[in-house]
């Protein structure tokens, strides 16, 4: 099965009749926001409106065709100044044209020929910021002047709220920027995430694809390899244990290069026989509750972290690097396990400890882990709040008028 079949609903029933939404991304391919406008563009058509999606071009705008999205391919993020200014005419003018309602950005570098665009065509604009951002001070500034550009910024973790606000504090923008500032968590399909609704059929598929033995744990690197480094040091540290590691990804686009250097250090590490890349796996869920833990090395100051949810929903242990993301979204020793330290021999321990769990131990951490996600990480909440936020933005701006 899909793993992105069912997303979730939303509705822009305050607004008068249908509305179009336009969604700029980086591009199209598992870029930062990518999973979140599939979700926005059901919601959208599922409303009766129209959802028109814009990016740099990729190889996944076929996943918002099939979802009824009108594709835009637009170079929607450029240093060149020369070519900004272009952008910004060429999308202001496309937003009067297709009779723009509203302009979401997802990730600020979009942002930069969005935000003139949607101010000079008269429409609103709402930005999410996905990830956490370094606070020197003309990063705050790049984003101060975003924050004053939008109607509204959506952060999917506390922490950037934060950071956003704080942005806003030192760049004083004052309280008229923070009250700019939704928290809208980001979310993942339960009846996809759901460990029951996982057939013995599609366990057996992806375990025969990965020709896995059945007498050894599994650990598993769902995503973006980042940190891949500490976990093959770590996994070298526990080599009195018995386990495969896979480290895979949905679609080919978040390995592309580094394939081959990827295996290369799985080589050079010596564990050639004991972990391996596997090929794109369309069936994450299948995947997920395969293994007995899911590994995060990355040190990447995220925002809200799609695999943890994943595995979590699942009842699957996960062993992640404490980052402002991983942190809200893990309970360590009650949800999962967070390591404190950027260090092989932290992460190594905190892996065994894991690996080596009781049954007992194992079932409270399942269901406390599943009832976070279920609290705080569903799909459908995220798309019914964002859709609401595009209700109150478009019943301001029609009241402004």
């Amino acid at each position: 099965m899909d793993a992105m079949q069912h997303m979730g609903e939303g509705d822009i029933s305050s607004t008068q009749g249908p509305k179009a939404v336009l969604q700029v991304l980086r591009r199209f391919e598992t870029t930062p926001g990518f999973y979140d406008a599939l979700a926005l563009v059901e919601a959208q058509r599922k409303a009766g409106g129209r959802a028109l999606i814009a990016g740099e071009g990729g190889s996944l705008a076929y996943e918002f065709e099939r979802r009824g999205a009108e594709i835009v391919e637009l170079p929607a993020e450029s240093n060149v100044f020369w070519r900004r200014n272009k952008n910004i005419k060429r999308v202001s003018q496309m937003i009067t044209d297709l009779g723009i309602d509203l302009v979401h950005v997802h990730k600020t570098a979009p942002a930069w020929s969005a935000a003139p665009a949607a101010s000079q065509a008269g429409v609103p604009l709402v930005t999410t910021v996905h990830h956490a951002f370094d606070s020197s001070a003309a990063l705050q500034k790049s984003y101060a002047a975003i924050m004053a550009a939008s109607t509204r910024i959506i952060a999917p973790a506390e922490a950037i709220a934060d950071e956003l606000a704080n942005a806003a504090t030192v760049m004083g923008e004052g309280d008229s920027a923070k009250q700019k500032i939704r928290l809208i968590r980001g979310g993942v399909d339960l009846d996809v995430f759901d460990s029951g609704k996982v057939t013995a059929a599609r366990l057996t598929s992806v375990s025969h694809s990965w020709r896995l033995p059945d007498d050894k744990p599994l650990i598993l690197l769902p995503g973006n390899p980042d940190g891949h480094e500490l976990l093959l040091a770590a996994l070298n540290e526990i080599s009195d244990l018995d386990f495969v590691c896979v480290f895979v990804t949905r679609y080919l686009d978040v390995v592309t290069t580094g394939r081959e250097q990827l295996n290369a250090a799985i080589r050079e590490a010596g564990l050639a026989d004991r972990a391996f890349v596997a090929e794109p796996c369309r069936d994450i869920a299948a995947a997920l509750n395969l293994c007995s833990v899911v590994v995060l090395p990355s040190a990447k100051p995220k925002g809200f972290r799609r695999r943890v949810a994943e595995a979590q929903a699942l009842g699957r242990p996960v062993v992640a690097l404490r980052t402002d993301g991983t942190a809200e979204q893990i309970e360590d020793g009650v949800t999962g396990f967070l390591v404190e330290k950027n260090v092989a021999s932290a992460f190594a321990e905190k892996l065994k400890h894991c690996l080596t769990l009781s049954d007992e131990a194992r079932d409270k951490i399942q269901a406390a882990a599943c009832e976070t996600v279920r609290a705080n990480s569903d799909l459908r909440r995220m798309t019914t709040e964002t859709m609401n936020l595009y209700s109150e933005v478009l019943n301001q701006t029609a009241i402004a008028r």
